[in-house]
């Protein structure tokens, strides 16, 4: 792993409307040690059109070919990265301006340090909503509050060396794998600081993210549900849960009624 080297990977998959946005809020951070890598699932519209002609313009690297999901995207990802600390930037999603910078000088600060995480602004409907997340995650937390209590992507980034401690992530979860996996990040107790500044911008909404549709939180309920029984997710935790699936149901079939 190349020290102090910042990876960032993107999962794509007919992303033509919006990987832009991604791409441009990478290639346009001044900090010099950065590579972004994406791992696109095979798209037929116009994503790698878009893609190839950012190719030169900075440490961009890609793949394209048919995979087994979000999870196993991420994980040829990770497997390529050559950074001392990663994250993963999903496609319809992107970072603040010099928001790098910030994450190196905090790693370099304190060596002992696994996880940056902070703010994140939810855009919906054209509509922004500022989101600042607990100031003290660990384990216990997380499953008390659900996924309210882990890091939120992409307002985190963590070192390569958790991600292969905890051996990545499960591939059998096609929508909810990033909560399966910070929960096992989380029960090895690393070392994490939050960082009170808005880190990135989240597209919420019925048209961006597989998790946002309808049928995506139906699935993604079912996987929260099995996970949070594998980790041992406490009665409060489980309302908790189901009432934040159900919020999101309801705010998913009202955006789907207004279009």
């Amino acid at each position: 792993m190349d020290k102090g080297l910042i990876s960032i990977v993107t999962p794509a998959y007919n992303s033509e409307r919006y990987i832009a946005d991604a791409i441009e809020s990478v290639k346009n951070q001044t900090y010099p040690l950065r590579e972004h890598i994406i791992i696109d699932g095979g798209s037929y519209d116009r994503t790698m059109d878009i893609i190839r002609e950012y190719e030169n313009l900075y440490p961009l690297k890609w793949i394209s070919e048919k995979d087994d999901g979000i999870a196993d995207a991420m994980n040829k990802g990770f497997m390529m990265a050559r950074g001392e600390i990663v994250t993963w930037l999903d496609a319809d999603n992107w970072f603040a301006p010099e928001v790098f910078s910030t994450i190196a000088d905090i790693f370099d600060n304190d060596k002992s340090i696994d996880i940056v995480y902070g703010n994140i602004i939810y855009i919906d409907n054209k509509k922004a909503r500022s989101y600042a997340p607990p100031n003290n995650i660990d384990f216990k937390m997380a499953l008390l509050h659900t996924t309210g209590a882990i890091p939120l992507q992409p307002g985190v980034f963590f070192k390569k060396s958790l991600f292969e401690r905890v051996g990545g992530f499960d591939s059998n979860y096609k929508i909810a794998c990033d909560f399966d996996f910070w929960l096992r990040v989380l029960k090895i107790d690393p070392k994490i600081h939050y960082l009170s500044e808005t880190i990135g911008f989240y597209r919420s909404g019925i048209s961006s993210a597989a998790s946002q549709s309808i049928s995506g939180l139906f699935f993604g309920f079912k996987e929260v549900l099995k996970i949070s029984s594998l980790h041992g997710y406490s009665i409060t935790g489980r309302i908790n849960l189901i009432v934040k699936y159900c919020f999101g149901l309801v705010g998913s079939l009202k955006r789907y009624l207004s279009q």
